[in-house]
């Protein structure tokens, strides 16, 4: 009977057998022979290679993605020493968060099998990372398995109360926030740095709003943190929806015990429901906390509504969260959530600003460009721009002031490096280079207002800011 290979038709290259490659007697030797076939589960292979070389040794394993090991140590908590002997690094370009800064970029390395000699509160380590595979996990995780020399009653075969308090300090560590804001964002959480230092340049005093607002704003959020022992003495939930806008993050960071804030970008384009879960989890194993969803009508839709609203008024405790939630739309949230009664015990509309706050923002734009002596701008031109700009949104002036400057700039190019229609100095608005360019914008600005395209429909707001329960 002809062999199966006979039958197909198909090419023989060869029918020798090859022995799998060697791996020298070692954990790192065992991790090769494992990565090598077919995988069981990367804790129990490196729990069976581990103990057997280590025998005298007691053993934990826990992942870094919940115990950061190395970033506790890089803090100057505890110590690490690579072992280059049994190590699998692959270096990458981590390229500049801000290029026009000149910043370069700068190497990492991704750990496949690292070994490192640890050290932290007089105790000493052996520690080994190693990327794995586990059956129902997502992507591959790194598990850390931490050795140590059993103290006082302890056996090898017995848990190690120094191996548990360094998963515990490392632990706590890694989910506290070192000048950084959490943000979820395509289904995971990530400390964003960048964000927190763009936070840290707000302050009350460049927000242009009426200041019984603004002082209700402050009032509101600050007393929600400040007045805990009330909200329990009252039988009162603490719990909390108001505005907030990164002035108030800062103040809040800035605090004596300083408040996290999560910031919501986006669920993920798969299952809505189990990012709206993650979120939630997140901010009460955080709280106290400020839990941001920016633009919540493209979170709140007719799929998460339900859950999301399951997940706020639940059985579970929410205690210690301060939701808000921002819109341009309010027209598209659903009633139960921005009418209902109860559900928000703010709201806050932030109309299009009058002509004495875009008089202020003209006098904001003043005080930035004082330092450039190209470009004159004496104080009754911000009074002249606020009066052209009506039903202007700040947003608006941003983009009529940006696009003037840099008109000026590009002619400042063309002529040689000189603004040349300087003004005559004797008080004429018309001579200034910058009034010329100003009402050229705002004219063109708005023809798009008068087209429906934005704030000009008279209906659309700057900002409409609800805070969500």
């Amino acid at each position: 009977m002809a062999s199966l290979i006979d039958q197909e038709q198909f090419t023989l290259i060869s029918t020798t057998s090859h022995e799998a490659p060697k791996f020298n007697d070692s954990p790192f030797g065992d991790y090769g022979a494992h990565s090598n076939g077919t995988r069981i589960a990367t804790p129990v292979a490196l729990s069976t290679s581990l103990r057997a070389r280590y025998p005298n040794l007691t053993l934990a394993i826990t992942q870094i993605a919940q115990c950061n090991l190395l970033g506790f140590a890089s803090a100057g908590l505890a110590s690490a020493a690579l072992d280059a002997r049994e190590a699998l690094t692959l270096p990458f370009y981590i390229p500049p968060a801000r290029k026009l800064n000149g910043e370069r970029g700068f190497l990492a390395s991704q750990i496949i099998f690292a070994k490192y000699a640890y050290r932290w509160e007089e105790h000493d380590f052996v520690i080994y990372i190693a990327e794995g595979w586990k059956e129902g996990t997502f992507g591959l995780p790194l598990y850390a398995c931490i050795l140590c020399e059993p103290t006082g009653q302890e056996t090898a075969a017995s848990a190690s109360a120094s191996a548990e308090a360094l998963i515990m300090a490392a632990s706590k560590w890694s989910l506290e926030l070192h000048g950084e804001v959490w943000v979820f964002d395509q289904m995971f959480w990530s400390k964003n740095k960048l964000l927190w230092e763009e936070i840290q340049k707000a302050s009350w005093e460049d927000v242009i709003l009426n200041e019984d607002m603004k002082q209700a704003l402050q009032d509101d959020v600050e007393g929600f943190y400040d007045e805990r022992d009330n909200y329990e003495k009252f039988q009162i939930p603490w719990k909390g929806k108001t505005i907030s806008i990164k002035a108030m993050v800062h103040t809040l960071t800035n605090r004596p015990k300083p408040v996290a804030t999560l910031y919501v970008k986006s669920l993920g384009p798969y299952n809505p429901e189990y990012s709206i879960r993650v979120i939630f989890q997140k901010a009460r194993a955080t709280a106290p906390c400020l839990l941001i969803f920016e633009d919540v009508d493209s979170i709140i839709t007719p799929q998460t509504r339900s859950y999301f609203l399951n997940e706020v008024d639940g059985l579970e405790d929410n205690g210690g969260i301060l939701m808000l939630g921002s819109t341009n739309h309010l027209e598209l949230l659903d009633p139960g959530i921005s009418r209902r009664p109860s559900r928000f015990d703010r709201k806050y509309l932030f109309p299009l600003p009058s002509l004495s706050e875009r008089t202020q923002y003209c006098e904001y734009w003043r005080g930035k460009l004082a330092s450039n002596p190209e470009i004159e701008f004496p104080h009754p031109l911000c009074e002249a721009i606020a009066k052209i700009t009506d039903a202007f949104s700040f947003a608006y002036m941003k983009e009529a002031f940006v696009a003037s400057l840099l008109a000026l700039v590009v002619r400042k190019g063309n002529r040689g490096g000189s603004l040349q229609e300087r003004g005559s100095g004797g008080g004429d608005l018309d001579d200034l280079p910058l009034w010329k360019e100003i009402q050229k914008q705002v004219k063109n600005l708005r023809r798009e207002l008068d087209m429906g395209n934005g704030e000009g429909t008279g209906f659309m707001m700057d900002s409409v800011c609800l805070p969500v329960r």
